[in-house]
């Protein structure tokens, strides 16, 4: 049976909503909304403590600039929520990364990832492997809706920066991570808008990547990529 909640009203305007489950199968719920200067912020809730429905809702960000498109993952071990989103405003937008443990209600510093423009999709993905390890794609969006394609993730303690191998604009990024701790990236290829997917093993560096679409019937969209056991 399908339950529903009212998580928002029809008073403010709500978009891009992103979720994920922690360990004890409870609910954590990330969008943007508008705060009261009328700008996109990004807010959390979850369903932790309340038999029904969901509790008070924390802003994770704040400030003079409309942020977009968020994507959240929940940490597998550190009581936290994290996210991923760009700002949107008029010149440069940049990527940013931010993290909120929801037990002890404490909002982590954010971080700027680098410049990156928002687009009307979620160009920008955080996800966590079987050891906790995060990891973040995202695309700089800087002509005709591609960009570079740019990676991050903390395996030696902080959030760095590593190489893909990928040279092309892309957009559309997406990852999946599967139990063998091996991250599978997809993207679109802006010079024939094929689908492209590479892998990269804990620890080390991306393959080359593969077309997993025909050089007709060019896809125009796709945002679902998962693995099996």
């Amino acid at each position: 049976e399908m339950i529903p909640y009212r998580i928002t009203d029809n008073f403010v305007e709500d978009n891009y909503v992103t979720f994920g489950f922690d360990q004890n199968e409870k609910i954590h719920l990330g969008w943007e909304r508008r705060d009261a200067g009328n700008l996109f912020q990004i807010i959390y809730t979850n369903n932790r403590n309340t038999s029904a429905g969901f509790g008070d809702s924390v802003w994770i960000t704040s400030g003079g600039l409309n942020k977009a498109t968020p994507y959240m993952a929940v940490g597998k071990n550190d009581s936290s929520v994290h996210f991923v989103y760009f700002t949107f405003v008029t010149g440069q937008d940049n990527a940013f990364y931010r993290k909120y443990n929801y037990i002890s209600g404490t909002l982590g510093p954010e971080m700027t990832l680098g410049p990156g423009e928002a687009s009307s999709e979620n160009d920008i993905e955080i996800a966590f492997d079987g050891t906790d390890k995060l990891h973040i794609v995202y695309t700089t969006n800087h002509s005709g809706g591609a960009g570079n394609l740019k990676y991050f993730n903390n395996e030696s303690g902080n959030i760095t920066e590593h190489a893909t191998g990928v040279s092309d604009l892309v957009s559309y990024p997406d990852i999946t991570i599967d139990n063998s701790n091996v991250l599978h990236v997809v993207y679109r290829k802006s010079g024939d808008n094929r689908l492209y997917t590479f892998s990269r093993p804990p620890g080390g560096s991306f393959n080359s990547p593969l077309a997993i679409t025909p050089s007709v019937g060019l896809p125009s969209f796709y945002r679902a990529i998962d693995t099996d056991d």
